[in-house]
């Protein structure tokens, strides 16, 4: 693994970050002949460049096609092996946990007309509601499951674990 610095230089907080990409030592060469920039895109960090003129994700360059996924939704983990092709669906199906979110849980919130969490779920486009739960830990559970099911290696699972202690520590196990 090799980095790539990134030139654009953002200030997030009082001290200055630099950014860099990682990316695997057989495309370090290649990549590293163009100026790369950071720039953000749904709370994940990208690394962009300008080629012959035209803007490009770097992995995009690497991979040489669009539909690229970053499997641990590092955006600027350039590597080979978290690089992975991926459709529309399959890539939605890897987002990370909206930061909003009210239960901690990517697919559950809180129904107040109903005082319980709903679970829920959207593929290829379709929510697919899938029940309410008195306990917000099921719910997560109840994605999960669904999760597996419809988006298999691309499915983004809650903390199973940290679910489980939840459980286990208010008597809610199943």
């Amino acid at each position: 693994m090799k980095k790539i610095i990134l030139n654009r230089v953002l200030k997030q907080s009082p001290n200055y970050r630099k950014y860099f990409a990682m990316v695997s030592d057989k495309d370090y060469s290649r990549v590293n002949k163009y100026n790369w920039s950071v720039a953000q895109n749904c709370g994940i960090y990208y690394a962009l460049g300008y080629i012959d003129g035209k803007m490009i994700s770097m992995h995009i360059f690497i991979m040489g096609r669009k539909g690229i996924d970053h499997k641990d939704n590092n955006g600027l983990n350039n590597q080979r092996g978290n690089l992975r092709l991926a459709n529309v669906v399959e890539n939605g199906a890897n987002r990370k946990l909206n930061l909003n979110s009210k239960s901690g849980y990517k697919g559950v919130s809180w129904k107040a007309r109903e005082s319980k969490w709903s679970a829920k779920i959207q593929h290829n486009g379709i929510p697919i509601y899938l029940g309410l739960f008195a306990d917000k830990h099921k719910a997560a559970k109840a994605y999960n499951d669904m999760a597996l099911r419809l988006n298999g290696k691309f499915a983004k699972l809650n903390n199973t674990h940290a679910i489980d202690k939840a459980c286990e520590l208010y008597g809610r196990g199943e």
